[in-house]
């Protein structure tokens, strides 16, 4: 019953699995082990933490400016242009602290059910 995925043979490994089979998977591991289900919300709230506490919102638009610099420049080089970087740390903060507030009703929302 569970599914299975094995390699494609090209560069990508076995576990490395696309979205329908994470989807079934998680869906029958929840199923059988309702643990697994209850602690998830826990486990959001901690990997979201963490992964703002490692890549703190300055770096990471640090990072995409860099990123996105790069293919510019490259398209210049073919004599093309390419757009500056539309976004700063402050809108990015803006998204993000909204994004949270939602998050945060829609917890509260599924706790008082």
């Amino acid at each position: 019953l569970m599914p299975r995925h094995k390699t494609n043979g090209e560069d990508v490994p076995a576990y490395v699995v696309d979205a329908r089979h994470g989807t079934q998977t998680m869906m029958i591991i929840n199923s059988l082990i309702p643990w697994l289900a209850q602690r998830s919300t826990v486990e959001i709230e901690i990997k979201a933490t963490r992964m703002w506490t490692l890549h703190p919102v300055e770096k990471f638009i640090q990072y995409c400016k860099e990123d996105w610099d790069y293919y510019c420049d490259r398209l210049r080089k073919e004599g093309l242009s390419g757009p500056e970087y539309p976004y700063t740390a402050d809108a990015v903060g803006r998204y993000l602290k909204a994004y949270e507030a939602e998050h945060q009703a829609a917890t509260e929302r599924s706790r008082a059910m």
